[in-house]
């Protein structure tokens, strides 16, 4: 006779303290408590040893990875570094940041930098949205240029200032130099750094990755 649902679990091979949930009378699959993965729960987690410092959180990944989503205030692989009061960094895949109240520059600098730094995905590429920007026109009459305005943004496709620019922003919303308001920014990499330049100007802007058309 065929064992019940209620039996198919008393000659289970779950591991390291596993739950043994019941499928059908034939099958059933393995709960892990957590730090542990597997079909039978017998890999430990990469999360296990608490990689993630400084209050991040760790997220098990396929192939014993782990990511850390960092607390404010901390970045890094493991939430290892602690921002210095200028600029921001940010490990999401999507999310959104808007200037002044998201984007620090405490000690008063000429510059500081917001760094999205998901995880390198190599068939995804970055979009950048703004959805408002202004207060970064010229401090004297003529034309705008952005060397002589009081603010003003430069978007790279990378992580520091050595990877190529893609833009540089400034002027008021309406003005021919700045963003294009809901109209996607499409970078070659699933990484970007945005400077701002100057302590004035206001902007909003959001970001997230996409498939690319190669893959």
């Amino acid at each position: 006779c065929e064992a019940g649902n209620s039996t198919i679990c008393a000659n289970h091979d779950c591991l390291n303290e596993a739950e043994c949930l019941p499928i059908s009378s034939t099958a059933y699959q393995c709960k892990c408590i957590d730090g542990y993965t597997g079909w039978r729960c017998e890999s430990p987690s990469p999360c296990l040893n608490l990689p993630c410092k400084n209050g991040g959180t760790c997220r098990s990944l396929p192939g014993r990875l782990y990511e850390c989503d960092c607390p404010h205030g901390f970045y890094g692989d493991s939430c290892q570094k602690q921002e210095d009061g200028c600029g921001v960094h940010y490990r999401n895949t999507t999310g959104s940041v808007q200037y002044p109240e998201d984007f620090p520059n405490e000690d008063g600098r000429e510059s500081c930098d917001m760094i999205i730094d998901p995880p390198n995905l190599e068939d995804r590429s970055l979009d950048v949205t703004f959805n408002s920007f202004g207060g970064m026109g010229m401090t004297e009459d003529g034309p705008t240029d952005c060397e002589k305005t009081k603010a003003s943004l430069i978007l790279y496709d990378g992580t520091t200032d050595r990877s190529p620019i893609i833009a540089v922003f400034c002027g008021e919303g309406n003005a021919a130099i700045a963003p294009e308001f809901n109209h996607p920014i499409k970078l070659s990499s699933s990484r970007g750094m945005i400077r701002h330049r100057g302590k004035a100007g206001t902007f909003k802007l959001k970001w997230s990755l996409t498939k690319r058309c190669a893959f």
